[in-house]
């Protein structure tokens, strides 16, 4: 230390062309191997808290030298803690010193055509990868570098500090400190500041702001647009098509299709009613105005003529004004009349005329189509053998009938 002489452990010692790099001790002591010796060799020295520093090596110095730097700031020690803690899986695969290292280097990043590595700092870029910027980068097992910009493969993972462009494999997983553009797959995880392309993975994909593509069994974003596909999508705000089993977000600007859509806005409606099948219903509706999910669920209300149904669809409200909507609902329901062997499979067409009378309570009627496929069984005693209830029907194809009918319902919540 230029100003209290005290030695400064854990400082990053480098030489920029031959990109080797050594770290101080605790009593600041280092041992800096370089490749060979001219008379234009220099050092350069990074610590956080201190100003960098670099010295020119002359050709009558020995291999003993002792370089002073000057502290800058002493509030930043807290920043290196605070970015240790907050990557756990940093912290449980790289060294302490390998974190230290990048810290110290974070203005320091070199162009390089080609990295090869068996593990983080066993390489041909060793200590110096995590400041290297790979056009081509193979990782036999797991590679830690400053950025992509072409390729890379891994065995296990890569972890890099900054961006990624433009194709990055992995057989566990993929984290950016930056941005991600192009391809990324991963065979469990993918974790990045924001990505822009097609991601995938087996497990989760997380990023702040994604603009493409997106599948994995659970995605995780602040902002997304484009198209996302899992079994669980968790989003702030979102516009675009996402498909899941639950999606959840604040604000939904396209159409989620799924079978729980859950949000601060939009539609959360459960909906009894009654249609011309002498069927009761109750169905849970989930989306935004522009498409909404439908799960149904209902029986015969005839108990001497027991039927059970279930199904899904969608469905799109258009407001005529404050009070009044319209909205056609495309429905698809299977039947259960008693036969396990007998098929019944409907599709179900409605246009309900909605009146609001509250932010919470709504009615509604409308006209409806039918059409139900039917595979020939035996009804036994005491179940519906008739789904249509006597309405008139036509035919449509081999063991398929429509119909015309009606609901009417109320909408809660």
């Amino acid at each position: 230390d230029r100003l209290t002489r005290k030695p400064v452990p854990y400082a990053t010692v480098f030489e920029r062309k031959q990109l080797v790099a050594a770290m101080t001790d605790e009593q600041g002591n280092f041992s800096l191997n370089l490749k060979k010796r001219s008379n234009t060799d220099s050092i350069s020295v990074s610590r956080i808290s201190y100003a960098d520093t670099i010295i020119s090596l002359r050709p009558e110095d020995g291999n003993n030298i002792e370089i002073s730097i000057t502290m800058m700031d002493k509030s930043l020690d807290s920043v290196v803690v605070q970015m240790m803690q907050r990557s756990w899986l940093s912290k449980s695969i790289l060294s302490s010193r390998q974190i230290v290292n990048s810290i110290n280097l974070n203005q320091f990043f070199t162009k390089q055509p080609f990295q090869f590595s068996l593990l983080p700092g066993i390489g041909s870029h060793g200590k110096m990868s995590s400041q290297s910027v790979n056009k081509f980068s193979f990782n036999l097992l797991g590679g830690y570098n400053g950025g992509v910009n072409g390729l890379e493969l891994a065995g296990l993972y890569n972890i890099t500090n900054r961006d990624v462009r433009y194709v990055q494999v992995a057989g566990l997983f993929n984290k950016a400190g930056g941005k991600a553009e192009g391809l990324q797959l991963a065979g469990l995880f993918n974790k990045d500041s924001s990505m822009k392309g097609f991601q995938a993975a087996g497990l989760f994909n997380k990023t702040v702001k994604t603009h493409g593509f997106q599948m994995a069994a659970f995605n995780e974003n602040d902002t997304m647009q484009g198209f996302q596909a899992g079994a669980v999508n968790l989003n702030r705000k979102f516009k675009g098509v996402k498909i899941g089993i639950i999606n959840v977000a604040d604000t939904i600007e396209g159409i989620p299709i799924g079978l729980v859509n859950i949000g601060k806005s939009g539609i959360h409606r459960l909906s009894l009613s009654y249609n011309e099948m002498g069927f009761g219903l109750v169905s849970y509706k989930s989306g935004n105005p522009k498409f909404y999910n439908i799960l149904v669920a209902g029986s015969s209300l005839n108990f001497n003529e027991k039927a059970f149904s279930i199904g899904y669809g969608f469905g799109k409200e258009m407001n005529i004004s404050n009070a009044f909507s319209i909205n056609p609902e495309l429905t698809s329901l299977f039947f259960l009349n008693g036969n396990k062997e007998k098929q019944n499979i409907s599709g179900r067409l409605q246009l309900n005329l909605q009146f609001k009378i509250s932010r919470s309570f709504s009615l509604y009627a409308g006209p409806a189509i039918m059409a139900l496929y039917s595979k020939p069984g035996i009804i036994p005693e005491g179940y519906k053998a008739d789904l249509s209830n006597g309405a008139t029907h036509f035919k449509v194809a081999k063991n398929t009938i429509g119909w015309f009918g009606w609901n009417v319902g109320i909408n809660l919540f």
